[in-house]
């Protein structure tokens, strides 16, 4: 029988330490000025035809001499007038735009302004679910299945109170591991973990109870490859110095990267020869939120 010295019952809240990374993904965006800034050319006055403007053509001395003879202070011709003003306004009008040149400028706006493709018919929305991916995890079914038992002892790990020294934290029963000599006891569950995953959140009842108090004794919880059976991540240890006497939470989020794959979760309690530990597990659960 695994030995146990049961303390008064204090309830403690453990956070589950759960390693996991995260990244900041900065978006760079980069623009110019495009055809669409540049102003079209505007259309000025032919500098041959300026320069004619402002030369100045010798007169006919003769047509002089005939004017000033004829004056008898008529008003001036109206003609020659009505010719330096038309000279003048050809000279100032700018040319029309260019049509041609407009409709290319439009045409590039309206292709730079073009809205993002629709959406593709493939990506269906999500419809989100949560769902308990552990079986048997409050051990009630009075055998440890599906739960993969490891120890050096023949019976389960799954006890009822008697002779479980402590009252399960539901039902009738729960798991003792530890408790004796040179203790190795394992528990673990195969766990498929949908790819759409957004949370994996373990949460479980857990109660020490040490003969000792600073010793190797250790509760450790991994990530376990179930292939090779080692340990990919550990997400939690507890040991004789974080005894509680009774029921306490332990719970946390696993990092997402674990989505998509198939693993063992693994629940491990070793001890040594002297002061020894108790570790009883219970109410165990493995919450995922998915896209359905």
């Amino acid at each position: 029988m695994r030995p146990l010295r049961p303390g008064p019952g204090i309830h403690v809240l453990l956070a589950l330490m759960l390693a996991g990374c995260g990244g900041q993904i900065g978006l760079a965006g980069s623009g110019g000025t495009g055809d669409d800034d540049t102003a079209p050319p505007s259309g000025g006055a032919d500098d041959d035809a300026v320069g004619d403007d402002d030369s100045v053509v010798p007169g006919d001395d003769d047509a002089a001499d005939d004017d000033a003879a004829d004056d008898d202070g008529q008003p001036p011709d109206d003609d020659a007038a009505d010719d330096d003003t038309h000279s003048a306004s050809d000279d100032d009008t700018a040319p029309p735009p260019d049509d041609d040149a407009a409709d290319d400028d439009t045409h590039s706006a309206s292709d730079d302004d073009t809205g993002p493709p629709p959406p593709d018919d493939d990506s269906a929305p999500c419809t989100p679910r949560t769902e308990e991916f552990l079986v048997n995890g409050n051990f009630d079914s009075g055998a440890a299945w599906p739960w993969e038992e490891t120890s050096p002892l023949p019976e389960s790990m799954v006890f009822s109170h008697p002779p479980l020294p402590v009252t399960p934290d539901s039902g009738g029963y729960a798991a003792w591991l530890g408790g004796y000599s040179n203790a190795d006891d394992t528990l673990a569950q195969p766990v498929a973990i949908p790819a759409s995953a957004t949370r994996i959140h373990l949460i479980a009842r857990l109660s020490i109870v040490t003969d000792g108090g600073f010793g190797p004794d250790l509760l450790a919880i991994d990530v376990v490859d179930p292939g090779t059976g080692m340990v990919v991540q550990a997400l939690g240890a507890f040991g004789e110095s974080d005894a509680t006497f009774g029921w306490a939470t332990i719970e946390g989020d696993l990092p997402l990267i674990w989505a998509g794959t198939d693993f063992l979760l693994s629940f491990r309690a070793t001890t040594n020869a002297a002061l020894l530990t108790s570790f009883f597990l219970d109410s165990v659960s493995l919450r995922i939120d998915y896209c359905d």
